[in-house]
């Protein structure tokens, strides 16, 4: 069975390759910069606890990290596992039955509504960590200057302060957001597909 590679197969490639590329940024973006220490402490959903030696200490027990990666690293599987169903269809020549059509609608909805959450938990908690950040700095500072001034962690028995970039956490969860509207647009897209495709008999 010979393969064939032409310019739809090329498009749905891309396609996919642009939801693999969204995931990654918002997966990559909470891990690497909505988190610090050696114990990956999460700068979502933080509030303000106590004073102590004349400094702010806030309590960061929130799970919103984790399962916000966990989103995003679900985003980047079935991104992948899609791109290659799809790929073996469209280089076979071989036309998706309905009930295989219906499959990729039902996950990429699904997934729709994960993402969904995903974005939401990551929007609302750093709007709450910027709040109570701000409001409890004693010279007013910004959210952003905060993060750049950095956090701080007991390593070594020192403390060493680990600077963030807010605005790499901002640009996740906008991301995120263009992601949930790129996966409904995807799952709308294949449920026509399947409607079209319900006008078959196989």
């Amino acid at each position: 069975m010979g393969l064939s590679f032409d310019r739809k197969t090329a498009l749905w490639a891309l396609l996919y390759a642009y939801l693999f590329t969204l995931a990654g940024i918002f997966t990559g973006g909470i891990k690497d910069q909505a988190q610090y220490g050696p114990d990956d402490v999460c700068l979502l959903f933080v509030a303000e606890e106590e004073n102590a030696a004349d400094q702010k200490v806030f309590e960061s027990v929130s799970p919103a990290c984790g399962i916000t990666i966990g989103v995003g690293s679900l985003g980047l599987l079935l991104s992948a596992l899609l791109c290659g169903f799809a790929m073996y269809f469209l280089l076979t020549n071989q036309p998706r039955a309905k009930r295989v059509i219906q499959s990729f609608a039902l996950v990429g909805t699904l997934f729709t509504l994960v993402m969904l959450v995903g974005a939401s938990l990551a929007s609302a908690g750093l709007h709450k960590t910027c709040e109570a950040l701000e409001t409890a700095s004693p010279d007013t500072s910004s959210c952003a200057a905060i993060f750049t001034r950095g956090f701080y962690s007991v390593q070594a028995d020192k403390q060493v302060p680990e600077g963030k970039k807010l605005s790499t956490v901002d640009a996740a969860v906008t991301v995120g957001w263009l992601s949930v509207l790129s996966w409904g647009a995807y799952s709308a897209f294949e449920w026509y597909q399947w409607r079209v495709a319900s006008q078959r008999w196989w």
